[in-house]
C-alpha cells in the first residue's frame, strides 16, 4: 500500500482518500454552509466576517488584538510566531492559484 507524507507524518493512501472524501460530505452536509449560508441565518457582521476571513491569524486579532500584537509576528497562527511575515497578497484566496 502506497503512503504519503505530511509533514513527517506518513499516512496510507485508504486512509488519505477516505479522509478527503468524509471531509467533503461533512461540509456538503452543514447546513451553515450551504442552505442556511446567508443574511437570515448569520448576522450581517458576521455573514461579512465568515466570506472576508482567510486565516486564524485574522480571527485571533479580531478578538485578541493585544495578544497578536506583542506575541505574533508571523503571518499564520500555525507558523512560529517569532518568525518573519510573508508579503500581504491582495488577491482573494478563492481565486488564487496554487504554486
Amino acid at each position: 500500500m502506497a503512503e504519503k507524507k505530511i509533514k513527517g507524518f506518513a499516512i496510507s493512501e485508504t486512509a488519505f482518500i477516505i479522509f478527503l472524501v468524509m471531509a467533503t460530505r461533512r461540509l456538503e452536509a452543514d447546513r451553515f454552509f450551504t442552505s442556511n449560508f446567508n443574511e437570515k441565518t448569520y448576522t450581517k457582521k458576521g455573514f461579512e466576517w465568515v466570506n472576508t476571513t482567510e486565516s486564524l491569524k485574522e480571527v485571533l486579532d479580531r478578538h485578541y488584538p493585544e495578544m497578536t500584537q506583542k506575541w505574533m509576528n508571523s503571518t499564520s497562527a500555525f507558523s512560529v510566531w517569532d518568525s518573519a511575515p510573508n508579503s500581504h497578497n491582495p488577491i482573494p484566496l478563492y481565486i488564487r492559484v496554487p504554486q
